[in-house]
């Protein structure tokens, strides 16, 4: 019975032994071929500390003799760089606020971010949204092609990693404020709040700069000045007609069809209560306020 005893408490740990090796040996090998996959496609990348890689082109203004501007030369994007502090701070919470939450924490990329949007593309439960952080859409936007595949999101984490170790985040945030493209011909924030406002970036209001914020993810969907849809709202709908779809009020209206615009819309019902359709620019001013932006 004894020799039983011992025979079984041998076979538990030599089970418990064998399992513990294995999953070592399992990390340490997916290790040693993650680090390798990273060396291989390291080969050839731009290099993120060569400030002539980062800067876009930018658009050349013809002055009169008094400092006047004339007219803008220009190419495929029409851009005026800014430094950090000239960039409304309006802007750039609303900016983290709807494209990357985490942006001030994370190293290059974001691992919760990543999680939710597999999740996300496999179940469809949970909120859409893009598993890149600001870091990754920028050298995304400068470095990669378009053209979405595996290899371009392994290239793609490495360079947002090396781009986080060699510049300070604001650095990264006046980049990206400065590449991105908020529709109408209008690229970077300083020539979108010229564009669309007729001022500065550094002069954005709350209400402007999430108008500003809701653009990039689709410009031609949301830009104020375009005939798509979604700059307004999908129609223009009667006081009747909500009332049929049982709209009365902005509870009815949370993920319906209707919350689809770019600027909310504040409507009268037939028995004069007063109904607020939510726009895309709301969405961005509720991110901001939950993550204690405003």
């Amino acid at each position: 019975m004894l020799s039983y005893i011992k025979n079984q408490e041998w076979s538990i740990k030599r089970i418990f032994t064998l399992t513990v090796t294995f999953l070592v040996s399992v990390m340490l090998g997916g290790s040693i071929l993650f680090f390798l996959l990273i060396a291989i496609f390291s080969i050839g990348l731009p290099d993120v500390k060569d400030a002539q890689n980062l800067t876009p082109t930018v658009s050349t203004e013809i002055l009169d003799r008094n400092g006047i501007p004339l007219y803008t030369i220009y190419g495929e994007e029409n851009r005026k760089y800014v430094p950090y502090e000239k960039i409304s701070p309006y802007l750039i919470n609303a900016t983290i606020a709807v494209e990357d939450e985490n942006f001030w924490v994370h190293k290059g990329f974001d691992i919760g971010g990543i999680a939710q949007a597999i999740f996300h593309e496999i179940t469809g439960l949970g909120a859409k949204r893009g598993g890149s952080t600001i870091t990754q859409q920028y050298v995304k936007n400068i470095f990669l092609s378009p053209k979405r595949s595996y290899i371009r999101k392994l290239k793609e984490l490495i360079l947002a990693v090396r781009l986080e170790q060699y510049y300070p985040k604001q650095k990264i945030l006046e980049l990206y404020l400065n590449q991105i493209p908020y529709g109408n011909n209008a690229y970077g924030a300083e020539k979108a709040a010229e564009i669309y406002f007729s001022k500065h970036a550094v002069d954005l209001d709350l209400a402007e700069s999430a108008i500003l914020a809701s653009l990039p993810q689709a410009p031609s969907y949301y830009n104020p000045y375009g005939a798509h849809e979604y700059s307004t709202l999908t129609k223009t709908f009667t006081s009747e007609e909500l009332r049929k779809r049982n709209i009365q009020s902005e509870t009815d209206l949370e993920d319906s069809e209707f919350n689809r615009g770019l600027i909310g819309r504040l409507y009268t019902l037939s028995d004069n209560d007063k109904v607020y359709i939510k726009g895309r620019s709301d969405i961005v001013l509720k991110r901001m306020v939950e993550l204690g932006y405003i």
